[in-house]
């Protein structure tokens, strides 16, 4: 097995090259179809790749959420998460969701006089002064979904080297 996911990369690479175009085209997509189900999977186990629970909710935040999902609003955050061909050897999977973004690495930011209000009238019940947030410093903690486990490493070597003996089987 890899060491790592860059080794991954490198070891299927080696191997796909001497594959013909349409079977490395069915180890990427296969690949791609599996990682992006763990990825969801991630979500809505709220855990990170490697297994380890997310970081617990705020006071503040379970007071407005509507449900018991963490990252869970008006969707399924999951339904947020794609994959994308880059090119005939690259296929990306990730979010253009900037609240799954911010979690992914979590964030540290100065609060806005904008963000100071909407906090005010959402989270504070206009209690104090809607400016009160202004300038203060905000932390939401990482939550990853993207990522790859060791499973995940395993499962995506089985994968191109069950289409690459069907290949040889020619």
């Amino acid at each position: 097995m890899a060491e790592t996911i860059q080794q991954l990369g490198m070891d299927l690479e080696r191997i796909a090259k001497d594959l013909p175009e349409e079977t490395r085209k069915k180890i990427l997509q296969t690949g791609a179809n599996y990682q992006l189900r763990s990825t969801r999977e991630n979500l809505r186990g709220e855990h990170g790749p490697d297994g380890s629970p997310w970081p617990a909710l705020s006071q503040l935040t379970l007071r407005r959420k509507k449900g018991p999902k963490m990252l869970w609003e008006s969707q399924n955050p999951a339904q947020l998460v794609r994959s994308v061909e880059v090119d005939a050897e690259t296929i990306r999977i990730g979010t253009n969701n900037p609240t799954l973004a911010r979690h992914q690495g979590g964030v540290s930011m100065r609060v806005t006089k904008k963000q100071s209000v909407w906090m005010w009238a959402n989270l504070f019940e206009k209690r104090g002064s809607p400016f009160g947030m202004f300038g203060k410093l905000l932390r939401i903690p990482a939550r990853p979904f993207l990522g790859f486990s060791d499973a995940d490493q395993r499962e995506l070597e089985q994968i191109a080297a069950r289409w690459a003996e069907e290949e040889f089987k020619k």
